[in-house]
Formats: C-alpha cells, sequence, structure tokens
C-alpha cells in the first residue's frame, strides 16, 4: 500500500459535494467559489475528461441554482479560463483580488 499526494486533485467530486451541501442551505442566493493553484489532474481524470466532467459540474449546479466561480492564482489559469468561462476569475494578482471577490458577489446580492 502506498500513500501519496502527488496529482489528486478530483475537482468535480469536490464541487458536486460542496454544492450538494450548499443547496441544502436556506439562502436565496447560492454562490460556490473555488480557488485553485492549477488545473485538475489525478490518475485516469486529467485534460479532457476532467475538464468535460467539471464543465458538467458546473452546468448541473447552476441548473440548481448555484452560481460557481473559478478563481485561478497558479499559471494553469488559461486553462482554467477554458473550463468555468463565465464562472473564471483571475486573482492572480493579490493587489486587485479584494476588489474583483468584491464586485462578484455585488452583482449577485443587489
Amino acid at each position: 500500500m502506498s500513500v501519496s499526494t502527488y496529482d489528486c486533485n478530483r475537482d468535480g467530486v469536490a464541487l458536486r459535494f460542496v454544492g450538494q451541501k450548499l443547496l441544502n442551505r436556506p439562502e436565496d442566493i447560492k454562490i460556490l467559489l473555488m480557488i485553485s493553484d492549477g488545473q485538475p489532474y489525478a490518475q485516469g481524470y486529467k485534460g479532457e475528461i476532467a475538464k468535460a466532467d467539471l464543465q458538467e459540474a458546473k452546468y448541473s449546479l447552476e441548473k440548481r441554482g448555484v452560481k460557481l466561480f473559478s478563481a485561478a492564482i497558479g499559471d494553469d489559469r488559461k486553462m482554467i479560463e477554458e473550463i468555468y468561462k463565465d464562472g473564471f476569475l483571475n486573482i492572480a494578482d493579490f493587489n486587485t483580488m479584494p476588489v474583483k471577490l468584491a464586485g462578484l458577489i455585488a452583482r449577485f446580492i443587489r
């Protein structure tokens, strides 16, 4: 038996789990923000397979009322933007991050 922390990034499972928890909450506005330093990557879960899974997770959650955003800080920002499209938030510049996050939330609570 072996345990490794490398390459174990299955975002789709985590997003679905947390999204379901959020759906069970009473608030009317549900925003799920994931902050990532890289694209999803695990054994058998990378590239187009992971991309399709994450796009399906995003679609499924948003269809049920959860607004999903992925904020990226790492070098894989372009790939993360490709996955999340209108749900992408570039926060690589930490000086602008608070303003971007506040603006994102303000769009939905007004």
